[in-house]
């Protein structure tokens, strides 16, 4: 049920990144904190919007996906999580 819900955050998300307004908002707002042209910044939004409307499937899934790797010392060791934890 998790993962479903998930799902549908996803979809919704995209879809409301439809709105050309939201779309110009959220463009506005990378500019603010990168060195984009208008055109990178939008870009930037429309492949996030892609990634989301793909990941609302099957995808969501694989946020319980992760792994542990034993460093070289007692105690170390190395994880690494899937999106949207790095």
């Amino acid at each position: 049920d998790r993962y479903r819900l998930l799902g549908d955050v996803s979809a919704k998300v995209a879809a409301e990144m439809r709105n050309p307004a939201v779309e110009d908002f959220l463009t506005k707002a990378i500019q603010r904190v990168a060195p984009k042209s208008y055109a990178q910044a939008l870009g930037e939004v429309r492949i996030s919007r892609i990634f989301l409307e793909n990941f609302s499937g099957d995808q969501v899934r694989f946020l319980a996906r992760s792994f542990v790797v034993s460093g070289d010392h007692q105690g170390q060791s190395s994880a690494g999580h899937r999106w949207p934890f790095g």
